[in-house]
């Protein structure tokens, strides 16, 4: 109502969408009013009955790893390689280091473009060539780093899903892990290149719409199918103050031991 007025007082006074769809399901005769009504309080008592449980629950990693178990078996079947940090003996079972000549590869390999590929000037300059220049110097900054992590995690076979506003250029226009021909506006994606570097996981890179609770819900629950999966989503700076947003306040999201926990960024 602040910046589209006319607008709203259009959506305000149309009916609900699901009252739109309660009277069309009752005019075919597919479903009554009473069977509606019954629906609706079995599924608010389900609710109210679930959130009463939470209060006072907490979850076991014995219970999650174990397929017997009533509840939630997060980390069973597909899940049941995962190595908890909590469960493993210090500096033997989590090793996460990578050989340097593979990393300098990989790395390289982030900033390559095909010979008649003509990406913009100032990108060439200042972050083709600047990476290049600080690999030979032993040099990695933040966004070299980012992109090593994808990159030896794709060469490890796990597959890195990232979504958001203009994820591919970075919300600092820090990552290009496309970049962009500014003649045919062709977009080439180093990383997705096997003439380029082989990797045997799968990039996603997906600049999404203004639809920040949406596209963040559907990563989370990506990120839950399949233990190879990285699914990251990320914020543009200012979106966090968007109405869309809930801010001030942060989600736990529980995935067997874990929680992912969205704050305020700003």
């Amino acid at each position: 109502m602040f910046t589209q007025p006319n607008m709203y007082k259009v959506i305000k006074s149309k009916k609900d969408s699901i009252e739109i769809f309660k009277e069309q399901l009752i005019s075919k005769n597919i479903i009554s009013q009473s069977q509606i009504d019954s629906l609706e309080q079995k599924y608010s008592n389900l609710l109210n009955s679930e959130l009463e449980k939470s209060k006072n629950f907490e979850y076991k990693l014995e219970d999650v790893v174990n397929p017997k178990y009533k509840g939630n078996k997060t980390l069973t079947h597909k899940w049941s390689q995962i190595k908890i940090p909590e469960a493993c003996n210090p500096d033997s079972e989590v090793k996460t280091g990578v050989n340097v000549e593979e990393l300098k590869k990989i790395l390289i390999s982030s900033v390559f473009y095909p010979e008649n590929f003509k990406p913009h000037n100032r990108l060439v300059q200042y972050f083709i060539n600047s990476r290049k220049s600080s690999l030979e110097k032993g040099i990695i900054d933040w966004p070299t780093a980012e992109i090593g992590a994808f990159g030896t995690l794709l060469k490890e076979g796990f597959n890195c899903r990232i979504s958001g506003q203009d994820v591919t250029r970075g919300t600092f226009s820090q990552r290009h892990l496309g970049l962009t021909d500014q003649e045919s506006n062709e977009i080439y994606f180093p990383f997705k290149d096997e003439h380029n570097i082989k990797l045997d996981g799968r990039l996603e890179v997906n600049n999404s719409s203004l639809s920040e609770m949406g596209v963040m819900l559907f990563e989370y629950g990506y990120s839950l199918e399949n233990p190879k999966n990285l699914a990251i989503w990320e914020a543009q700076f200012g979106d966090f103050v968007n109405g869309a947003q809930v801010y001030n306040k942060y989600f736990n999201f529980v995935k067997g031991n874990f929680k992912i926990k969205l704050i305020k960024m700003i």
